[in-house]
Parts: structure tokens; C-alpha cells; sequence
């Protein structure tokens, strides 16, 4: 289990995470902003509530650059795999060092892992 509080303050707990995200979304899913308001509850939740804001902007316009790619990444492997070239890795390795990649340019090492769950 999850220390509650940490550096950047305290930390919403799973349970309040996961009603928070299911209020976000009952209120307005695909409206502009809500993804932007995801990804703050998901830092409040794995960072804390007191994350610094320019920091929160940043990572916030990260996680969207990521996801993004997300598309072009599954399209890559395909595109791999029916050509027989690469490594056959699973696609979740490369979004996941995706992520990592443009997670860790606002995140130190410490942090970043927190982020990713690890």
C-alpha cells in the first residue's frame, strides 16, 4: 500500500481517485478539458495534491504528447510485424518507454518511477 503523503502533500487515495474519475467523466467526458482534468486527478493520485503548478502544466502536456503517439506506435509495430523486421517486442513495452521518455524531461527518477507505479 501507498504512503498517503509524500513530498508533494497528500495523496488521493484509490478510492477517492477512482470516484473522482468517475464523476469526471459522467460530467464531461470528451468536453474540452477533460483530458487535461484526468491527468491532474491521475498526479494527485500517484504524486500528491501539492504538485508545483509550471511542473503539473508540463507533465499534463507530456502524458498528452505520449498519448498522442499512441496511434503512430501501434501503426509502427504493425508495420514492423508485417514485414518481419525488429525485435518482436510487445507494444505495451514501447508506449510504456514512450511515456517514460516524455515523462522523465519534467520528472526526475524518483518521481518518474512514482508516476509509472513502479
Amino acid at each position: 500500500m501507498k504512503k498517503e503523503f509524500n513530498k508533494y502533500g497528500q495523496r488521493l487515495t484509490d478510492d477517492e481517485y477512482q470516484a473522482r474519475v468517475v464523476d469526471l467523466a459522467q460530467d464531461s467526458y470528451g468536453k474540452p478539458g477533460y483530458e487535461r482534468a484526468e491527468i491532474g486527478l491521475m498526479i494527485d493520485h500517484r504524486l500528491g495534491k501539492d504538485f508545483p503548478s509550471p511542473k503539473r502544466e508540463a507533465l499534463v502536456d507530456a502524458v498528452l504528447s505520449a498519448r498522442r503517439a499512441i496511434p503512430f506506435l501501434l501503426a509502427k509495430d504493425k508495420l514492423t510485424s508485417a514485414f518481419g523486421k525488429g525485435t518482436k517486442k510487445p507494444v505495451g513495452a514501447a508506449l510504456e518507454r514512450h511515456m517514460e521518455k516524455k515523462c522523465g524531461k519534467v520528472l526526475d527518477k524518483t518521481d518518474l518511477a512514482q508516476f509509472l507505479g513502479r
